[in-house]
């Protein structure tokens, strides 16, 4: 299976968020980390910068523009298996966010068969009290990468929801299905969100 870990965002809300650090370990570092203890497959995509080069991952930078995260998706889709089915299974993960081990493990489960499986919360999170649904993660099989890739060849079509994860899900409700994560796993896009994340860590619950 192929890990693509996507980091290459303006992060205009939180600038160098992926660099900060949670429980004593930056957010990317833990994400690529745990990523590695899955598979042995993970590319970072990200600018070949030092803040990033320090990061034990092989390098892709997407010099083609995106502006939004299917932008991002469709200019990376020979990495995931939407070019050719040459990845028959593949995982999509953000930099960004503060995962668990266990959630890492149900987004990487055997994907449902012939659906783009999003994994993700709908309720608050109970361990940092952040209200709002989230999507964390992408599992494909070859044939969901072909329904992603086929649907995100139209420009217009990658604007949904302003190019978040949730417009792609919603654009697929009828061939996608979901994975509920119930645990401290979150993004992290603001100030608030990382001194919520910190606090959490500080309890001891962070592993």
């Amino acid at each position: 299976m192929r890990i693509v870990v996507l980091a290459q965002g303006r992060s205009s809300r939180l600038p160098g968020k992926h660099h900060l650090h949670v429980g004593g370990e930056a957010i990317l570092g833990r994400v690529l980390r745990l990523a590695a203890e899955i598979s042995d497959d993970v590319v970072l995509v990200a600018r070949c910068v030092p803040e990033y080069v320090q990061y034990d991952a092989a390098i892709y930078t997407d010099e083609r523009p995106a502006g939004n995260t299917l932008d991002r998706l469709w200019n990376t889709r020979h990495l995931w298996g939407g070019e050719a089915p040459r990845y028959h299974q593949s995982l999509v993960l953000l930099g960004d966010v503060v995962y668990s081990p266990e959630a890492l493990r149900l987004a990487a489960a055997e994907p449902h068969p012939g659906r783009v499986t999003f994994v993700g919360r709908t309720q608050t999170n109970r361990c940092t009290g952040k209200v709002g649904a989230e999507i964390y993660a992408l599992r494909l099989g070859v044939a969901a990468g072909l329904i992603v890739r086929q649907h995100l060849e139209v420009a217009e079509r990658r604007l949904s929801r302003g190019g978040k994860l949730w417009g792609l899900r919603e654009d697929l409700a009828a061939s996608s299905a979901w994975r509920e994560t119930d645990d401290y796993t979150d993004d992290v896009d603001t100030m608030e969100d990382l001194r919520a994340m910190e606090c959490y860590a500080e309890t001891g619950g962070l592993r």
